[in-house]
């Protein structure tokens, strides 16, 4: 009778992991839906799209990849996408979107397992771990940016969804002792590093967690370390045979405290001024309701409270907010997107904050029938708020990348020739996957490069933001070539569209 209890128990927990999941699904693909959003934009999205392609077809052939600039995990699912569904935009989003959906219950379960553990010892343990699991999911599930990287063809949702996993398997390891845990746990974090370098700094929480959780089997230790050897191995035989980074990029290179309070910088992307410093910057998910609303604070501070008595746990989840902050407040560069690892740990300590006043309530018939209404209310007008401040934001980033697009298809309609040559640097990708001109990166490029080049090639175009080319790539490649193209050949102007002006390049 037992046994049919939890099995019916289990099947009952399952059916509403299921349904929480759909319902994260059925907002992210709503979202990419109803804004008609494909998943490309930019640069790295397209670079992620076509990388998945090359590889689709070197695994295909037997034969290794060519290099890339990035880590291979999110290309490898993009890969998969297009073996499963075809070569289309939508077989590489929806590994965003699945992402994304499973990053919200890998959250509650992780803030289960906490709640589990941490709670005083009534009763009501068990029960109450089930609101602090619902409270992260929500307070994930809305995130704006997190509904952002779901929609979008690149690795930020998979990457997030790859840690939190690894996080959760080790806190599971830790109650059960069952080796296959610590497995996954490696298994997921070296494919949280293969999809983002950024993740690697979880290593240092992650192991202060098992230096702290005694006793640990050194024969688990072992097998753990062999499975992360193992899905780490493609990536360290492809970056010892490329001549990328094999761990990193220029601005964790560039990393230093000093960062922390400076508005100016220079990197390969070009000249900054930054109205706010990395460390302010990278607080936004304490007061962006894009993140979550700030009147989660008090449920943070409440969860990391509860959690210090348990040295472990407040290691890890403390520890993964304190790593990731650190690492982004001193890099030299601001990307909104970049902060979804320290909001993550944020999430989780609301949830367990919001069950322990709930804990303690229980003590009082009175108090509990007022506090947890107010409590509750709340939470629903801070989740509301974090939807209404994201829809704006994520209507214009789409808004943006569409712009982008009727700028290709504009300097398209205005080029008689087709196929022509077109010398660009934003617009590079855009008008590579949308229009049959033949468009070529300036970023790197030399003059003399090019006079060799244009010697070949005619007729040939150029597209500039002139903007960001006087001030953002001021000395750098984009402003040389620019500078050399009006002087030399000369460029007579064709028209204008939004931020981008086409040229014809002199003969």
């Amino acid at each position: 009778m037992v046994r049919f209890s939890r099995a019916t128990s289990a099947h009952r927990a399952a059916i509403a992991l299921i349904a929480l999941f759909a319902v994260s699904l059925g907002l992210r693909v709503f979202a990419a839906q109803a804004l008609q959003f494909d998943g490309l934009y930019g640069q790295d999205a397209y670079a992620y799209y076509s990388y998945g392609q090359q590889l689709r077809e070197a695994l295909a052939q037997f034969h290794l990849p060519s290099g890339f600039y990035f880590p291979l995990g999110y290309p490898a699912l993009v890969a998969l996408g297009f073996t499963i569904t075809g070569q289309q935009p939508f077989s590489a989003q929806i590994v965003s979107l699945l992402a994304g959906a499973a990053v919200s219950i890998f959250a509650l379960l992780l803030t289960m397992e906490i709640a589990r553990k941490v709670l005083p010892s009534t009763p009501h343990r068990k029960r109450l771990a089930r609101p602090a699991g619902i409270v992260t999911w929500a307070i994930v599930t809305v995130c704006g940016q997190l509904m952002q990287s779901s929609i979008v063809i690149m690795s930020d949702s998979a990457a997030l969804m790859w840690a939190v996993m690894s996080a959760w398997a080790l806190l599971v390891y830790g109650r059960s002792r069952q080796p296959a845990w610590l497995a996954l746990t490696a298994f997921a974090f070296a494919f949280a590093i293969m999809s983002r370098w950024q993740y690697l700094g979880l290593a240092l929480p992650l192991a202060l967690y098992i230096l702290l959780k005694r006793p640990v089997r050194l024969p688990h230790l072992a097998v753990a370390a062999l499975v992360g050897l193992i899905t780490l191995s493609p990536q360290i035989v492809h970056s010892l045979q490329n001549s990328n980074m094999p761990l990193g990029t220029p601005w964790s290179l560039s990393w230093s405290p000093a960062n922390f309070v400076e508005h100016k910088f220079t990197t390969a992307d070009g000249s900054f001024y930054f109205a706010q410093t990395p460390a302010e910057y990278y607080a936004q998910p304490f007061y962006s309701a894009y993140y979550m609303s700030p009147l989660f604070v008090p449920l943070v501070i409440a969860g990391a409270i509860i959690l210090f008595r348990r040295k472990a746990i407040f290691a890890l989840i403390v520890g993964w907010f304190a790593v990731q902050y650190l690492y982004l407040a001193g890099s030299p560069i601001e990307n909104i997107r970049f902060a979804l690892a320290i909001f993550l740990p944020l999430a989780v300590l609301a949830g367990v904050g919001t069950a322990w006043i709930f804990a303690v309530l229980q003590k009082s018939s009175t108090l509990k029938w007022i506090i947890r209404p107010a409590i509750v209310v709340i939470i629903v007008y801070g989740l509301l708020t974090t939807v209404n401040a994201s829809v704006p934001i994520i209507t214009n980033f789409v808004s943006i990348k569409n712009s982008d697009l009727k700028a290709a298809q504009w300097i398209e309609a205005e080029i008689a020739e087709p196929g022509a040559t077109v010398y660009c640097l934003d617009l590079l990708l855009t008008i590579e996957h949308y229009t049959t001109l033949h468009p070529i990166q300036i970023y790197g490029l030399s003059p003399a490069t090019l006079s060799d080049q244009l010697s070949k090639t005619r007729p040939a175009y150029a597209a500039f933001n002139i903007g960001t080319t006087e001030h953002q790539w001021f000395g750098k490649s984009p402003w040389i070539i620019y500078h050399w193209l009006l002087d030399n050949p000369g460029l007579t102007q064709i028209g204008t569209f939004g931020n981008y002006t086409l040229y014809r390049v002199g003969q």
